[in-house]
């Protein structure tokens, strides 16, 4: 069983143990020793009667961790010294119960791995389980905390553990403490001035700067690893880069070998497309060629008709004027009537006559010009006219059989108007069967007869 401090000692039912920071010393109890100061307020102690406990019944030991701050107790220095204070914890922010690996390859407290069992923090100041064989109790209080870990596994038992502390001291620079215990080999027979000795545990308490030299050393080897593997890593780096620039070079060269295809079918049917509009234009040329030789055929027919149809009118008034005249001097003979009175009547028919003539001659010329059919594109046809509507009469050709009126200019010519509404002069507020026979004039507004459509 283990008992409190009492000036500087750790008593034991046959044995004393003095804590020191890197010195384990064993005495007979029938031997004292003097008053030691210890700065360092860290315990981590066995508990050997473990019948006591209700959770396992076969615990074979008990673990016990605690740290009290400086606030807590300050008259545990009775003949140490004041400035050691400084060195020690007067806020606790956490307490950490470890095991380390059982591995034999290093004795070294700092070199080994260690497992956290249990923690406290002033995140989580109250602990209480059971996991893995070990029943786990802590508490972190004001100037206290305590871990307390019941072990039923052997192993454990056998096992080394460290408690690390962390907290700031009286001058708010953060500090770290760290107490070793482990199960040491029993050493029977050992004697002294008569006595028997059988210690069998070791306690140390770790200083901070020792905890950090030690893990430094190990941060300096994984920094050399670390260091070897990022030569491996540069060394794949370099060999994957020349691999890809391998790699991108030859598809550089595919796709450069793509592209000068593709150039060349590109001009390949450029070629064949400008052949193609080159003989279209050909074409289009040919045709503009044939229509306007077909164009100037057509006025000079036109003309030569016109010439004929005002000779031969020309020539029957001058005959009819001749006549005339003779029947005058007849009719003179017998009337008595004066020459300018019967010339005056000879003006207004030859007037009358004119106007008969230029009405025949439009009627020729709009027959003429005249399209026979309405189809598609014929607004170059018909270019000359001077309305964009003309009236197709019924022919053999175009299976007509009443006029109708054709849009030759709208998108390229060829629509049949069915209705037009222009001039408002004719009323489309009729019957069906006003509609069905049709009204009004394609000279002006019409509705051409449905029974037609």
């Amino acid at each position: 069983m283990v008992f409190p401090f009492l000036s500087g000692f750790l008593f034991f039912p046959d044995r004393v143990l003095v804590i020191s920071y890197s010195l384990f010393i064993f005495f007979d109890l029938l031997h004292p020793l003097p008053l030691l100061s210890a700065p360092l307020r860290l315990k981590l102690t066995f508990e050997e009667d473990v019948s006591q406990f209700s959770f396992i019944r076969r615990a074979c030991r008990v673990l016990l961790c605690v740290e009290e701050s400086v606030a807590s107790n300050d008259d545990t220095l009775v003949d140490g010294d004041p400035s050691d204070l400084a060195s020690q914890i007067a806020s606790i922010s956490s307490l950490k119960v470890f095991k380390l690996d059982a591995s034999p390859l290093t004795t070294d407290v700092g070199h080994k791995r260690r497992s956290l069992l249990a923690s406290v923090s002033s995140q989580q100041d109250h602990l209480s389980r059971v996991s893995n064989g070990i029943k786990v109790d802590g508490r972190l209080e004001p100037g206290r905390a305590t871990l307390r870990l019941e072990l039923a596994k052997q192993e454990d038992c056998q096992a080394e553990f460290v408690c690390q502390a962390r907290g700031v001291d009286s001058n708010g620079k953060e500090v770290m403490i760290a107490s070793h215990i482990f199960q040491r080999p029993e050493r029977k027979n050992e004697q002294k001035d008569g006595q028997t000795c059988t210690p069998s545990l070791g306690i140390k308490v770790t200083p901070l700067d020792q905890i950090i030299g030690t893990t430094l050393a190990v941060m300096g080897s994984k920094l050399e690893n670390l260091e070897d593997e990022m030569r491996l890593l540069k060394d794949g780096a370099r060999h994957d880069s020349a691999s890809l620039g391998k790699d991108l070079s030859s598809k550089t060269e595919r796709l450069e070998d793509k592209i000068q295809h593709v150039g060349k079918d590109l001009d390949s049917k450029t070629d064949r497309l400008e052949d193609k509009i080159e003989s279209l234009e050909k074409g289009l040329n040919k045709k503009i060629t044939r229509l306007e030789d077909k164009m100037e055929s057509l006025i000079t027919r036109l003309g030569d008709k016109i010439e004929s149809l005002a000779s031969h009118r020309t020539g029957g008034l001058d005959s009819l004027e001749s006549s005339i005249y003779e029947k005058f001097q007849e009719i003179s003979h017998y009337t008595n009537l004066s020459y300018t009175e019967i010339r005056s009547l000879l003006n207004a028919q030859r007037t009358s006559e004119n106007t008969s003539v230029a009405a025949e001659i439009k009627s020729a010329l709009t027959d003429l010009l005249q399209p026979k059919d309405c189809y598609k594109g014929m607004s170059a046809a018909v270019s000359l006219a001077s309305s964009p509507y003309a009236v197709i009469q019924p022919s053999q050709k175009n299976n007509l059989t009443v006029p109708v009126l054709c849009d030759t200019f709208t998108d390229g010519g060829g629509w049949i108007v069915f209705q037009r509404r222009a001039t408002g002069d004719v009323d489309f507020y009729r019957d069906w069967q006003e509609y069905k026979q049709g009204f009004g004039s394609l000279d002006t507004d019409f509705s051409m007869l449905l029974n037609e459509v």
